[in-house]
């Protein structure tokens, strides 16, 4: 996190971060470069990388090792052209994803198998499954973190990834300069900063909170800060790693009731929320369940909902008879 003491960007410093991040291949050279007012060089290496990050940019920061990947295709509603108008009608779509790493002792051990998925704008989303089940691993494919080993990927843009811990994220002085953070790259006046600014942090319940020290807020606080600063980029698609795990009740239902709101405020704007938490499902539109690599069930919160209960008594029942 930035302390109190670090330098503020302006706005010409955002603006050279901007220019330099989508050809950036070493920070380092970076810093020769452009001279950012004297900050520290770990800071600056870690702001360069959030920026990025944020921005989704495919840079060799995030993928050293240039790998195959087939071309991104339409959604499956489009293969039939009289339907091809329903492009438009679906926010996220993972066809046959599959992703595997390779260990120093030269085994292939897969991590997702032929994961297919299908969300429609709009719409808020959760996606569940036991931990190590591969669930972080398909959002971060998702959101071009992380390249899948085949398969075909579809999502809306702009999309933005939100972290899990906030901390990664949430990275400036006050909740309005990291608000702001990300619209250095945009030509915007000071006022249209502002206003989008004011905008985003009213549809996560934070407008109060806009000279505020990051330093001072709850984590449920710096997750919606995070979101916030998504909507100020007039993101169309949030994928969300797991929010409320480090949350206590109140912050846990702080931030899910931020998401809802916003999807309300925009209609153009859908969300993919992982979890683990079968309680959540009741916010959600819709929902999906992976075990062990790969995506079980796919629809409806209720059918999930009960596949997941009938899994959880079957598996109580095969514990008590053994």
């Amino acid at each position: 996190m930035v302390s109190e003491s670090c330098p503020k960007f302006s706005r010409a410093n955002r603006l050279r971060l901007s220019s330099a991040s989508s050809a950036i291949e070493n920070p380092t050279k970076f810093l020769g470069d452009y001279n950012l007012q004297g900050l520290p060089l770990r800071r600056i290496e870690f702001l360069v990388h959030h920026f990025c990050s944020s921005m989704l940019l495919k840079t060799s920061i995030f993928n050293p090792v240039p790998t195959t990947t087939p071309p991104l295709r339409p959604p499956l509603f489009s293969s039939s052209p009289s339907r091809a108008n329903l492009t438009e009608n679906i926010a996220i779509e993972g066809r046959n994803l599959t992703f595997s790493i390779t260990t120093r002792q030269g085994k292939i051990v897969p991590i997702l198998r032929d994961c297919s998925l299908r969300i429609p704008s709009g719409q808020f989303w959760m996606l569940l499954g036991p931990n190590g089940c591969g669930k972080s691993t398909l959002l971060k494919v998702l959101a071009g973190l992380l390249n899948a080993s085949t398969g075909a990927v579809y999502v809306k843009k702009p999309k933005c990834f939100v972290f899990q811990n906030p901390d990664y994220q949430v990275v400036m002085p006050t909740v309005e300069a990291d608000v702001a953070f990300g619209l250095g790259k945009l030509n915007l006046t000071n006022e249209e900063v502002k206003s989008r600014v004011l905008e985003a942090l009213s549809s996560v319940g934070m407008s109060s909170y806009l000279q505020r020290s990051v330093q001072t807020l709850s984590g449920g606080q710096k997750q919606r800060v995070a979101i916030a600063g998504a909507l100020a980029e007039a993101c169309k698609v949030l994928l969300l790693d797991e929010l409320t795990t480090f949350l206590d009740e109140k912050d846990q239902m702080g931030v899910i009731k931020a998401v809802r709101s916003s999807l309300h405020n925009s209609e153009d704007v859908s969300a993919l929320w992982v979890t683990h938490r079968l309680e959540e499902l009741e916010y959600a539109d819709g929902a999906i369940y992976m075990e062990d690599g790969k995506v079980i069930m796919h629809g409806d919160v209720e059918s999930v909902q009960s596949f997941i209960k009938m899994k959880q008594s079957d598996y109580i029942k095969r514990i008590y008879y053994s």
